[in-house]
């Protein structure tokens, strides 16, 4: 086993752990669906896009080349040829998977002999907490995207693939998140943003039930979900973007100067250990909501499946 492999598993065991605190922490309380078909096919998907992600991760290296199937899995490798290119985008469809589940009406929207006014909005069930998260995690990847490509200048092929730094006697240069990495990324953001946005409202739309205290507490816990969603998918992406920024930052090139070779930097090379640093804590963290989801839909699934009553022999 390679210890890029080991790392992956670290990561992503420590992630898991710290997801199981998150869920005992912040998914208590009310279920968010009321059925056990809607909570197994919450707890199917973010458990598929959970395996998906974990994969992804651990079959990539840098820059961009599969690192090949793990000793004993040969007979799968062709799980394991899934390119470093596509650390950036694949969190952002895995999470669109999760989100899907959640875009299904509940069919709870039973109107209470009372009518509730108060204007309700995509967030109006969304814990301010969360929504500051999402937030803060989709400007952070906007960042990146603008800094990324504004460094990229394009290769051979005319692709803004590369970063270039002038040494008075020519060029050096490395791969870089630049334009031609970072929009397939934008277009998934923007769907995943999108979808979510749907879900939210369909969330929030129907009338209040009779136990409307009760109402409000599962369409925050399902607000919750989506949002969470979200925002772990959104730590994966950037965990792989710091990765890469930190690929870059790690160019070590020379040129020679008279008989002596002179060493070439990235002005920006001493955040390379930051920038990796950050990659492991925000990779980390989508496991870890992503894992506090998992535990959270299979809880609502059982809670659903004790209240079917049971059929009489």
């Amino acid at each position: 086993m390679s210890m890029l492999t080991v790392s992956v598993l670290a990561v992503a065991a420590l992630g898991a752990l710290a997801g199981v605190v998150v869920f005992q922490r912040a998914f208590g309380g009310v279920g968010s669906t009321s059925s056990r078909g809607g909570a197994v096919a919450a707890a199917s998907a973010v458990g598929a896009a959970l395996a998906g992600e974990l994969l992804v991760v651990g079959s990539a290296s840098w820059p961009f080349m599969s690192m090949g199937a793990p000793p004993g899995l040969e007979v799968a490798s062709w799980l394991f040829r899934i390119p470093g290119e596509g650390q950036f985008i694949a969190p952002l469809i895995l999470s669109l998977i999760g989100v899907a589940p959640l875009v299904m009406p509940t069919g709870q929207g039973v109107r209470s002999g009372r009518v509730t006014v108060a204007r309700r909005t995509i967030l109006s069930f969304v814990p301010s907490g969360w929504s500051v998260l999402a937030g803060v995690l989709t400007l952070v990847a906007v960042v990146l995207t603008l800094v990324g490509g504004a460094l990229s200048s394009p290769d051979e092929d005319g692709r803004f693939t590369m970063w270039t730094q002038g040494t008075g006697v020519g060029e050096v240069g490395t791969l870089i998140y630049g334009w031609a990495y970072s929009w397939p990324s934008v277009v998934a953001l923007g769907l995943l943003l999108g979808m979510s946005a749907i879900a939210l409202a369909i969330i929030a739309h129907p009338p209040l039930s009779a136990d409307e205290q009760g109402d409000r507490a599962r369409r925050r816990s399902r607000s919750r979900a989506v949002v969470a969603t979200v925002s772990g998918g959104l730590f994966f992406h950037i965990g792989a973007v710091m990765v890469f920024f930190a690929k870059t930052a790690s160019l070590e090139a020379g040129v020679f100067v008279a008989d002596q070779v002179v060493p070439i930097f990235p002005p920006f090379a001493a955040g390379g250990p930051v920038f990796l640093l950050i990659a492991v804590a925000a990779i980390a963290s989508g496991f870890a909501l992503w894992t506090a989801l998992l535990l959270a839909h299979v809880r609502d699934a059982a809670a659903a499946r004790q209240k079917v009553p049971a059929r009489a022999h």
